[in-house]
């Protein structure tokens, strides 16, 4: 399902709820469920509301996973929230626990002191994804983040699994301020990586490896269980 105003001629949709409209009306169309649903980063958001429509619709929703994912408006924190989270976190978890982003935070702040000629950031953009570009596909990125801001996610009774990039979450809450919108079961999981590179070799093996039971226990499913016994 290819978000609408990606090819540069239609208008992208204004809001969080008519993506979400638009997709569940593709995905309703083909099938009436069980579903298993997931969104990366805002794309949480969209999952998120889809789930709550397909419920509405009768469909059974077995749970959605939220990559890295955060309720607008709490992305960034003011600095002394962040700081007390990272506080909290080591204090509960141990510092073993938050030594990635606690590397990455203030080994990122010694290279800058010792100077520009030491490059530390992000990655480049993969040659695919600028190819896309130059192929005229618009990027709805500034679009979407507007959209996404203006958002406010509604309580969902279905099940879901917070996965969160070690190298990110520490100076957020543990949950992600998700509890406050989840009625059914929240599973919260760390893993290693940041915000892209969780979806990478070597991360998205550990990525896997910590997804896989969640998805395991939503399947295992009474409707499944095969009509002759065996």
């Amino acid at each position: 399902v290819q978000a609408i105003g990606i090819d540069g001629r239609d208008e992208p949709d204004p809001t969080i709820e008519a993506m979400a409209e638009r997709y569940v009306e593709a995905l309703a169309a083909r099938t009436d469920g069980p579903h298993l649903l997931g969104g990366f980063s805002g794309g949480g958001l969209i999952a998120l509301d889809m789930g709550r429509r397909l419920q509405q619709l009768g469909h059974e929703v077995r749970g959605v996973v939220l990559f890295d994912s955060v309720p607008p408006g709490a992305m960034s924190l003011p600095r002394w929230s962040s700081r007390w989270n990272v506080i909290r976190h080591v204090a509960t978890a141990g510092p073993r626990a938050t030594m990635p982003y606690l590397k990455t935070r203030f080994g990122g702040r010694l290279l800058t002191l010792l100077g520009p000629q030491l490059e530390h950031g992000a990655e480049p953009v993969p040659p695919e994804l600028r190819d896309q570009v130059e192929e005229g596909v618009r990027d709805l990125y500034d679009h979407f983040t507007e959209v996404a801001l203006l958002h406010r996610p509604s309580v969902v009774e279905f099940d879901v699994a917070v996965i969160k990039a070690d190298l990110m979450w520490p100076y957020q809450p543990e949950d992600y301020h998700w509890s406050e919108y989840v009625a059914g079961s929240l599973d919260v999981v760390t893993t290693p990586g940041d915000h892209e590179s969780m979806f990478r070799h070597p991360d998205v093996t550990d990525l896997w490896a910590r997804i896989g039971p969640i998805l395991d226990r939503w399947d295992d499913h009474p409707h499944d269980e095969p009509s002759d016994g065996t």
